[in-house]
């Protein structure tokens, strides 16, 4: 019995999160690390559920569980996304590449640059970093429908190495976020229950990785794997099927089967809606992933963003 109790309790301890303590016994420079991910103990967290459009705070020790389990997770500390459908794992916190114990980004080789998108072409961004540079950025490593999302005059966030090392105006890019997607800079989560923000507020979210549904793909194929964010007014449901009169004239046949329920239900007709998902065999049908609802009269809900303490 003895043995078994010791086996199970060394199954216990290697499953759990390792923290290295350092001499004062502080978590300023420390990281929790378990599997894949590696993150600072000392920065504060959120989880956002797209079912509920709700954030709940998260001890940093929740937080690799969640991160796991292919859980929505915000660091309130850096203003960045641990992990998003919309720009995936965020190397920063992996823990093949993030910086050592103790060690900032920066001081292990990491750029985090903030700027507006000049030009795309291919795997290659121009961009004009708010510090006044011209930066060219390779993509290459960046998910490809990141890449298709990125459009001239949006605000980015890349983060990456100067290629080679001695070369500040050129960027090779690991990760790529929109502003959009990013509440600290007025961006919205997209949520399968969650309404837009006032446009005012925040400019039009870039969903998961995305392209304008209005713009034609390249050589006037449609791109069925490429995410569309479609707005227009109910024309009717029937079941999983709703009938949109979209902005552009098209009327389209939308898929809601993969649509929270809630939601599906919630649905009248005349209102104002932003579908959310992948063309199906063509511009006039859709496979919904998320439906954002307007409210009655046209108002929107207050911008959905991490609460700050």
């Amino acid at each position: 019995m003895k043995r078994l109790v010791a086996v199970l309790a060394i199954v216990v301890l290697s499953a759990a999160p390792v923290l290295v303590a350092d001499a004062n016994h502080s978590n300023a420079g420390q990281r929790l690390s378990h599997g894949e991910w590696s993150i600072p103990a000392d920065h504060q967290y959120q989880s956002y559920r797209p079912e509920s459009g709700q954030y709940t705070a998260l001890q940093a020790t929740q937080v690799l569980d969640h991160l796991t389990a292919g859980g929505w997770v915000y660091d309130q500390t850096d203003n960045l996304w641990v992990q998003h459908p919309s720009v995936g794992k965020n190397p920063l916190y992996l823990a093949g590449t993030a910086p050592a114990q103790g060690q900032t980004a920066a001081a292990s080789g990491w750029q985090r640059i903030h700027g507006t998108v000049q030009s795309v072409q291919g795997p290659t961004l121009t961009m004009r970093a708010d510090d006044g540079r011209t930066l060219t950025v390779d993509m290459a490593q960046v998910s490809p429908n990141v890449q298709r999302a990125i459009t001239v005059g949006e605000g980015v966030e890349v983060i990456g190495h100067y290629s080679p090392p001695a070369n500040q105006q050129h960027v090779a890019a690991r990760w790529i976020q929109q502003d959009s997607s990013n509440p600290a800079r007025g961006g919205r989560i997209l949520g399968s229950a969650q309404p837009p923000a006032p446009a005012a507020q925040a400019p039009a979210p870039a969903a998961s990785p995305g392209a304008s549904a209005a713009a034609k793909p390249p050589g006037g194929k449609v791109d069925e794997k490429g995410w569309q964010r479609i707005h227009g007014k109910v024309e009717s449901v029937s079941g999983s099927t709703l009938r949109l009169k979209a902005d552009d004239g098209r009327n389209i046949s939308v898929d809601l089967s993969k649509v929270n329920p809630n939601v599906r239900q919630g649905l009248t007709q005349g209102e104002g809606v932003t579908v959310i998902g992948h063309y199906d065999k063509d511009r006039n049908h859709v496979d919904a992933q998320f439906i954002q609802q307007e409210r009655a009269g046209g108002a929107a809900s207050p911008k959905t963003e991490p609460k700050r303490k």
